[in-house]
C-alpha cells in the first residue's frame, strides 16, 4: 500500500497556437520526479501522456485517481498545455478540444478534482498535488476551492494546487515548467530539506517575470483555518543543495519545522552571536524556559542562515528524546561526522581496531565512537556538536549522557570538540555540577508584543487589535513562541491570553485538539475522528517529545487501542490536522516518524484527552515485533523495554534488556541503569533483578568499588523481601565477597566467603556448584594472603 503516482500530461490543442517543446519538458519533469523523488508514472507505458484526445485524457485522469485510491498512494497530476476559463469554469484542453470547450470535450478541472477527492468506500488517495502550466490557470483556484470542500471533511483534505498564473494571466512559453524542472534539479541551499510546491513560487516568480504563479493549499483542520504550511508530506523531491550535517538523517525535517516562521529578535541574535564568537570553554549550555526558542536557535546554527555563522559550523547534531541513550546518540553523531568531517571515518576504524581490553570494557559509547576518533583527525579547527534537549531523556540515560558530555569536554583527548547543549530551565539539569564549567547562555521568553507581531505576520486576516486589544504589553509570555504558533492556527483565541497567565498554553493546546476533530463549517462531520485523535495523542504522550515513533508503529498501536479501520492515509489526515502540536520526519515515506513537537505540550495534552497512558504504552510495546522494518527494530531496541515497563509488564521489560546483551559491559550497564527508573517503585523481583544486573555490569566496566557498594545496598532488600536463605540472597552475598576481593581487600573477602560457606552447605548442599565455587574462592584467597 502507499507510494507516489505521477500523471504528467503535455497536451497541444490543435485549434490553438503550438507551445514549443512541451513534450520534451513533460519527459524531463517526469524523469526528475522519478529519479529524485521516487514518483512512479501512472501510465501503462511508464512515460508522460502526450497529446491525448479528450476521451483518452479523461480516462487517464480517472485511472490515476482510481489507482491512487486503491493503493492509498499520493497522486501528482501535472498538465502542460492549453487551458481555458469559460463562464466560471476552468478547462484543460486535449488535442481535439474546441477553442470554446464544455464538459463533454475537455476536462473541467474543478469538477474532476471534486470527483477524484471524494472517498470511494474505505479507500482514498493519500494526498493530491496538481500542477497546471496553462493560461488563466489561476481561475482553477478561484472556482475550485469551495466545491472541493463540499465533499471532503475538513480533517481529510490534503491537496496542493500550483498554477502558472494567479488569475486570468497568460502562461508564456512553458517558462513555469522549465523553472520547476530547474528548481527540482538544482535545489536551494537555503531551502527546506524537501521541495514542496509552495517552495517553487519564489523561483517561478523571479524566473518568469511576466507571470505570477498561483497557489492553493487545501489542508484543513476541523476549524475554518487552513493548516499553516499545508501537508509537509506532499513533497516533490529532496533538496539536494542542502549540505548541512543533518542531510539524509532522521532529524533533517525537524530543523525546518523548528526554524519555520522564526521571529528574529535582539535576544535571538545576541544568543546566536555569543555561541558562535565565544571560544573557550569547550562546553556551552543554552538555557531557557519552554517556548523561548532554544531548539530554533540550534536549528539556525545548523542551517547557518545568518551571514555571521560560518558555513557547516555544526559538524553533527542530535535532538534528544525520552529514550535517547549514550549509544543511540553516539551512533547518530558518528554517522554525521563520517560525512561532515574529513578523515573521521578512517579514524573511527583505526580507534576501533586499537582499543585495549580495558578501554573496550570501560569507555562509554560517546567517548569510544566520537571523542577518540575526533581526537585523531588532523584538524586545527574546533568540531562543533549540538546535543539539544538534555532534560528530555529519562533519568538513567540522562545521567549517563551528562557523564559522557562532561568527559568529552574536559579530557585532553577531546580538545578539538566543542559541545553546545540545550537545556530547559527549571528542570534542575542546568544546575548539575557536571555542567558547572560550561559557558552559559540564557534565552529569554518573548514579550506579548513580540508574540502578537509574529502571529500577525503568519495568520492572515487578523490584526494586532484582534489579538491583544489596543494595549500591547512588553511583559514576557509563559509558553513564548509556542503560544504564537498555536494562535496562528486555532479557531478561537483563549480569553485574556495576553495577560501572561500560565494557563494560556494549556487552553490553546486544548483548543487545537478540539479544532482537529470539529465538523466543517457546513456541518459536515469529521468521521467521528475525536476518539481516534485522542488515542493518537495518548500514544504520542507515552512516546515523549520529538518525531521518534515510526509511523507504522503508531498505526499498529491505534488499532490495538480500538481504531480498527484506520488506514495510512486517514492517519496522516489526522496527524496533519493537529498542526503545530505534531513533529514529523520523512513525511509520507516508509521512514516516516512522528511525535509531539514540544515537551511543554505533553502535560496539557494528557490533561485534555483523559486517555489511559498505561494502555498506550502497552499498545506501543505490543506493536514492536522482533521482526519488522529497520525503523521498527531500531525503536524496539531503543525504547521497547521502556514501553513494556510503563505498560505494566516489567518482567518482559527485564527479559528484553537481557536479550539485548552486548559484548561491551559499559553499554549493558547503561541499558540496565536506564530501565531501573521505569520499573514500579516497589519491592518486585524485577526491580531486584535489575539492581543486581546494574551492580554486576558496573564491576565489569572496571569499577569494583562501585559494584561492591551496589551489592551491599542490595543485600538487605534481598534478605527482607526474599529471605536469608533464598538463592538470590546467597548469590548477592557471594558477589559482595568477590568484589570486595577485587577492590584489594583480600582479608575482608576471605571473611565474607568463610561466613557464606556453611550457609551454602546447609541450604544448597555440599556438592552444589555454588558451594564448590565458594570453597575455591576460600582456597585461592588463603594462598594469596
Amino acid at each position: 500500500m502507499g507510494g507516489r503516482l505521477a500523471l504528467v500530461v503535455a497536451s497541444q490543442c490543435s485549434n490553438l497556437p503550438r507551445i514549443g517543446g512541451i513534450d520534451v519538458l513533460a519527459q524531463e519533469l517526469l524523469a526528475e520526479l522519478s529519479s529524485n523523488g521516487g514518483w512512479v508514472s501512472a501510465t501503462d507505458d511508464g512515460g508522460p501522456l502526450l497529446d491525448p484526445g479528450h476521451e483518452q485524457l479523461r480516462t487517464a485522469i480517472s485511472a490515476a485517481f482510481d489507482a491512487a485510491a486503491r493503493q492509498e498512494a499520493t497522486l501528482l497530476i501535472s498538465f502542460i498545455g492549453h487551458g481555458k476559463h469559460i463562464a466560471g469554469e476552468y478547462f484543460l484542453l486535449a488535442t481535439d478540444s474546441p477553442e470554446s470547450p464544455d464538459d463533454d470535450d475537455a476536462i473541467n478541472l474543478g469538477s474532476r478534482i471534486k470527483v477524484g477527492l471524494k472517498p470511494k468506500d474505505s479507500s482514498k488517495i493519500d494526498g493530491l498535488i496538481v500542477i497546471v502550466d496553462a493560461c488563466a490557470s489561476g481561475q482553477a483556484i478561484s472556482q475550485g476551492a469551495g466545491r472541493w470542500l463540499d465533499v471532503i471533511p475538513r480533517n481529510a483534505a490534503r491537496m496542493e494546487l500550483l498554477t502558472a498564473s494567479a488569475d486570468e494571466e497568460p502562461a508564456f512559453d512553458a517558462c513555469f515548467t522549465r523553472t520547476i524542472i530547474k528548481s527540482l534539479r538544482d535545489g536551494d541551499r537555503h531551502g527546506n530539506y524537501l521541495v514542496t510546491v509552495d517552495a517553487l513560487r519564489a523561483p517561478i516568480a523571479s524566473g518568469c517575470p511576466r507571470q505570477q504563479p498561483g497557489h492553493l493549499s487545501l489542508t484543513m483542520s476541523g476549524a475554518a483555518l487552513p493548516t499553516r504550511g499545508g501537508d509537509p508530506g506532499l513533497w516533490l523531491v529532496p533538496n539536494e543543495a542542502r549540505a548541512d550535517c543533518l542531510k539524509g538523517r532522521p532529524s533533517a525535517d525537524l530543523v525546518d519545522q523548528l526554524t519555520r516562521d522564526l521571529a528574529w529578535t535582539d535576544n535571538t541574535e545576541e544568543v546566536v552571536a555569543e555561541l558562535v564568537n565565544h571560544k573557550p570553554p569547550r562546553l556551552r549550555v543554552v538555557v531557557g524556559p519552554a517556548g523561548s526558542g532554544k531548539s530554533a536557535i540550534m536549528g539556525v546554527l545548523i542551517r547557518a542562515t545568518q551571514q555571521f555563522i560560518p558555513e557547516k559550523y555544526v559538524s553533527a547534531a542530535v535532538f534528544l528524546d525520552a529514550a535517547s541513550s549514550p549509544l543511540s546518540v553516539a551512533e547518530e553523531l558518528a554517522a554525521q561526522l563520517s560525512r561532515m568531517l574529513p578523515g573521521f571515518a578512517e579514524a573511527a576504524e583505526q580507534v576501533a581496531a586499537t582499543l585495549s581490553d580495558i578501554q573496550q570494557r570501560s569507555l562509554g559509547a560517546l567517548e569510544r565512537l566520537v571523542m577518540l576518533p575526533v581526537a585523531t583527525v588532523p584538524t586545527r579547527r574546533a568540531v562543533h556538536i549540538i546535543v539539544d534537549g538534555l532534560d528530555q531523556p529519562d533519568h538513567g540515560n540522562r545521567d549517563a549522557l551528562l557523564n559522557a558530555i562532561s568527559a568529552m569536554t574536559t579530557e585532553e583527548a577531546g580538545r578539538h570538540l566543542c559541545v553546545i547543549v540545550g537545556v530547559r530551565a527549571g528542570t534542575e539539569v542546568e544546575d548539575d555540577p557536571r555542567l558547572a564549567r560550561a559557558h552559559r547562555v540564557t534565552v529569554e521568553l518573548p514579550s506579548v508584543r513580540a508574540v502578537v507581531d509574529a502571529t500577525v505576520e503568519v495568520r492572515q486576516g487578523i490584526t494586532k487589535e484582534d489579538l491583544a486589544g489596543t494595549t500591547v504589553s512588553d511583559a514576557p509570555v509563559a509558553g513564548g513562541w509556542l503560544i504564537s504558533r498555536l494562535l496562528a492556527e486555532i479557531s478561537q483565541l483563549p480569553e485574556n491570553w495576553s495577560s501572561a497567565d500560565d494557563s494560556v498554553l494549556a487552553r490553546a493546546v486544548a483548543q487545537r485538539i478540539d479544532d482537529s476533530s470539529a465538523p466543517a463549517s457546513d456541518g459536515t462531520p469529521s468521521k467521528n475522528s475525536a476518539p481516534i485523535i485522542r488515542q493518537l495523542l495518548a500514544v504520542l504522550v507515552a512516546v515523549g517529545v520529538g518525531p521518534v515513533l515510526p509511523f507504522e508503529v503508531a498505526r499498529s498501536a491505534l488499532i490495538r487501542l480500538g481504531a480498527t479501520e484506520i488506514s495510512e492515509s486517514t492517519l496522516r489526515d489526522l496527524i496533519v490536522s493537529l498542526g503545530s502540536l505534531i513533529a514529523r520526519t520523512a513525511p509520507n515515506s516508509v521512514e516516516e516518524q512522528i511525535g509531539l513537537a514540544h515537551l511543554a505540550f505533553s502535560g496539557p495534552v494528557a490533561e485534555h484527552i483523559t486517555v489511559d497512558l498505561t494502555a498506550a504504552h502497552l499498545a506501543i510495546a505490543n506493536s514492536l515485533a522482533p521482526q519488522g522494518s529497520t525503523q521498527m527494530l531500531a525503536y524496539r531496541v531503543k525504547a521497547g523495554a521502556r514501553h513494556l515497563a510503563l505498560g505494566g509488564r516489567a518482567s518482559e521489560a527485564v527479559a528484553l534488556v537481557n536479550a539485548m546483551k552486548s559484548d561491551r559491559p559499559v553499554d549493558n550497564l547503561t541499558r540496565w541503569t536506564a530501565l531501573l527508573p521505569e520499573l514500579p517503585a516497589t519491592d518486585s523481583r524485577d526491580t531486584l533483578r535489575t539492581r543486581n544486573n546494574i551492580a554486576a555490569w558496573r564491576g565489569r566496566t572496571g569499577d569494583p568499588a562501585g559494584a561492591l557498594t551496589a551489592f551491599e545496598l542490595l543485600l538487605p532488600d534481598h534478605q527482607r523481601i526474599l529471605g536469608p536463605n533464598h538463592p538470590d540472597t546467597l548469590r548477592t552475598r557471594n558477589n559482595i565477597a568477590a568484589w570486595r576481593g577485587e577492590t584489594g581487600d583480600l582479608a575482608g573477602a576471605l571473611a565474607e566467603f568463610e561466613l557464606l560457606l556453611p550457609d551454602h552447605q546447609r541450604i544448597l548442599g555440599p556438592d552444589h556448584p555454588d558451594t564448590l565455587r565458594t570453597r575455591r574462592w576460600i582456597e585461592n584467597l588463603r594462598k594469596r594472603m
